[in-house]
């Protein structure tokens, strides 16, 4: 089965991009569809057997709750079945990967192997943005949207990349790392989000580099680590914000980054447009993004708590036929993973989709105090690629990108699986939990000493 996940990271991170590049056949994109259906006779099997006991309870009873509201979606709307197939095959592909790890149990050999293919291949996308970038330049254009790594898209790829250096930040915390491979590593991972020139990474590198700091350090040193992780961004933003710049020279239209923030009238029109609505000819800002679809559905407290049905409002590589009856109209608005959630789950789906990353963060919380393995290292990365995932999603379509989506769930539920084998005793607590309980234990001791 190791064998099928590194092929399976291997499959997320390249064969859009080789197929796009070399001018493949289509059904090529799907090797990462494949890959994981190839996993679902083994979890059947294997689930059979051990009643996937390592899948905490909570998570069944959300995924029961989602499932009830996905087919009502479909009933109340009366889906073609080529969108609802197609919905399915969305919004279900990522189960496969979350169930493997209840099932299969990778060592800490077999992990740690995993994660130096992904280091690799996280580095692998330094050159391709360069010569992307350069590629820009030379033929007089200024834009950095084409600057996309093997991951055939700017934000998706600088997501990617700051998501990466979250798990670095774990794998320092527990000294998997040293602090000058971090510090090398930390700086050339962001030379592509540094030349597409994407804005979210301003938001989002202070917040998973601060997050999985405060997560991993010890309570006497937090303040040190914050300080120390204060200087890194900032001479992180010395040499982000001057290249920025640059990559706008051509740009007759573009302002430098700090003008963009502070400029509250550029600001206010990339978030929100004018005359932005339903069937938009232009395309819509993110705040748009997130108004217009709750604003639509509140018109029917039906369709407001189950959506349009899964597949409705989104096109599919499959075919027309399998393209929803919304689509056309959203086109505009579904530009972020919360739209389109919201517009074909509703407010009930949506809900649900953000439960899971809260619990999915909290069980990350429990395995980075409770193991000091390499497990525990990537669960302290792993609460800020959670926290991460549920901003983006309100910023990107995230559920699009298989190197997203496929190892999100699939490390998510490799932290999970950790989780319970701690509560179910298969595992030896470390940690936090192991020193909390010698500590009531010398308690316990000394007080029967002085009884």
């Amino acid at each position: 089965m190791q064998s099928v996940m590194l092929s399976a990271i291997i499959a997320v991170m390249t064969v859009a991009y080789v197929a796009i590049t070399m001018k493949l056949p289509g059904i090529v994109k799907l090797v990462p569809e494949m890959i994981a259906a190839l996993m679902i006779p083994y979890i059947i099997a294997a689930g059979s057997r051990q009643r996937l006991k390592y899948i905490h309870p909570k998570y069944w009873a959300v995924f029961a709750i989602l499932a009830f509201s996905m087919i009502c979606g479909l009933l109340v709307n009366d889906v073609d079945a080529g969108p609802a197939v197609a919905g399915m095959r969305s919004y279900l592909r990522v189960v496969p990967l979350f169930l493997l790890p209840a099932v299969w149990h990778f060592t800490e050999e077999q992990i740690g192997k995993q994660l130096r293919l992904l280091l690799a291949l996280s580095l692998l996308q330094v050159p391709v943005a360069a010569f992307q970038r350069w590629q820009v330049w030379r033929q007089g254009r200024f834009t950095g949207d084409q600057v996309v790594g093997t991951l055939n898209d700017s934000g998706i790829l600088s997501i990617f990349l700051i998501c990466a250096i979250a798990v670095l930040v774990g794998l320092l915390m527990r000294k998997h790392i040293s602090k000058l491979w971090f510090t090398v590593l930390f700086f050339v991972l962001l030379v592509p989000t540094t030349i597409n020139e994407t804005k979210v990474t301003v938001i989002l590198l202070p917040m998973g580099l601060l997050t999985a700091l405060v997560v991993g350090s010890q309570r006497g040193k937090r303040l040190q680590i914050v300080a120390a992780a204060g200087a890194l961004l900032i001479t992180f933003g010395a040499i982000f914000i001057p290249v920025y710049n640059l990559m706008q020279e051509r740009n007759p239209y573009a302002k430098d980054i700090t003008t963009f923030f502070t400029d509250s009238k550029q600001l206010n029109s990339y978030l929100e447009a004018k005359h932005a609505g339903v069937g938009a000819a232009t395309q819509v800002g993110r705040v748009d993004a997130l108004r217009i679809p709750v604003q639509y559905l509140s018109r029917d407290p039906v369709h407001l708590v189950f959506g349009l049905g899964i597949g409705n409002a989104s096109d599919s590589s499959l075919g027309k036929s399998f393209t929803g009856k919304y689509t056309e109209l959203f086109e505009r608005i579904t530009i972020t993973a919360f739209s389109t959630f919201t517009l074909e789950l509703g407010v009930l789906g949506t809900g649900l989709v953000f439960l899971l990353y809260a619990m999915i963060f909290f069980d990350s919380l429990y395995v980075a105090r409770t193991d000091e393995g390499i497990v525990g290292a990537l669960a302290i990365g792993w609460t800020a690629v959670t926290a991460m995932m549920a901003v983006s999603t309100m910023y990107t379509n995230i559920q699009v990108f298989e190197s997203l989506s496929f190892l999100f769930w699939f490390f998510s539920g490799l932290i999970c699986a950790r989780r319970m084998e701690v509560a179910l005793g298969a595992v030896a607590p470390t940690g936090f939990v192991e020193a909390r309980r010698g500590a009531a234990t010398r308690v316990a001791a000394s007080y029967g000493r002085t009884t």
